[in-house]
């Protein structure tokens, strides 16, 4: 959907809940895009179109024509401004947003005027954004004078379908270390994967951010449980089964807030280890301590 905006230098904005891929997707279609350069800017609060025009300074030579000043891009044909959750920065007194209405501006004109009060043309200069929905907590509702003037894309989370391939490719790459029993556990990442993903999905549909807004469950966390097991030696099954719950109970049970969510948690662990793992064991009070070696 996105490509195309892309390739015809629209101003389009990616809108989709916290985790769901928004930043991974378009830098992997930019990525792909010849002779083309991103600028990305982290917007928070206090951003303002002075963060932008900075930007622009650093990636544009600047030279002046017959009809004024223009900006191109310096090392390539194509600049493309990619401002990350554009819904942070705080109105003001009006409930206006400074930053929006200078992108209003640029998409609309072309161009901007500068601090001299002359206007600065741009060319292949392309405006791309993301953001979570306003609902979420610290955001912000932008106008609607500047989103009729440019594309938006909505996306959801990935299914679980969607999901379980990509994380048994990762766990793929790990197992296959020699750290990992000689990488003979390999065979058993498809079916780890989706141990994890329904491990998510569960948790994600019985604690949600109604109860409490830090019960934000994505699939970063899935990601991150399984880059840790790159922190350990594994030499078999049970011990990587075991790494798997320790793990888990850390980045999701360690976020719940009273003892009756973590034996909700427990059951559905364990309910799943056995489906899936078929592994009917309960580790209590288990730590992991790493070993300093002191030559």
């Amino acid at each position: 959907m996105i490509q195309p905006w892309l390739d015809k230098g629209d101003s389009f904005i990616v809108v989709g809940p916290e985790g769901c891929g928004k930043n991974l997707m378009i830098r992997n279609q930019i990525k792909r895009m010849k002779s083309t350069q991103i600028a990305i800017i982290h917007c928070n609060a206090q951003t303002s179109a002075f963060h932008v025009i900075q930007k622009l300074n650093q990636m544009c030579s600047q030279s002046t024509g017959s009809s004024g000043k223009v900006f191109r891009p310096r090392d390539c044909q194509r600049l493309i401004i990619y401002l990350k959750d554009i819904n942070l920065p705080k109105p003001d007194m009006y409930n206006t947003i400074q930053l929006i209405a200078f992108l209003q501006q640029m998409v609309c004109y072309k161009g901007f005027y500068d601090h001299n009060l002359e206007f600065v043309a741009l060319e292949r200069i392309q405006i791309v954004a993301s953001m979570n929905p306003p609902s979420t907590i610290g955001r912000h509702k932008i106008s609607t004078r500047f989103t009729a003037n440019v594309r938006i894309c909505f996306m959801e989370y990935p299914s679980s379908e969607e999901l379980t391939p990509v994380y048994a490719e990762y766990l793929r790459g790990i197992l296959i270390n020699p750290e990992f029993a000689g990488g003979t556990m390999v065979s058993s990442s498809k079916k780890l994967a989706q141990f994890l993903v329904d491990l998510y999905a569960n948790v994600r549909s019985k604690f949600s951010v109604d109860d409490h807004r830090h019960y934000l469950f994505t699939p970063r966390d899935i990601t991150s449980l399984v880059f840790n097991l790159l922190r350990y030696e594994i030499a078999e099954a049970q011990s990587l089964i075991e790494t798997l719950i320790y793990e888990s109970s850390r980045i999701f049970k360690d976020r719940l807030v009273d003892k009756d969510s973590k034996i909700r948690f427990d059951k559905i662990l364990y309910s799943l280890l056995k489906t899936h793992l078929r592994f009917g064991e309960q580790l209590k009070d288990t730590f992991f301590i790493s070993q300093v070696l002191k030559g």
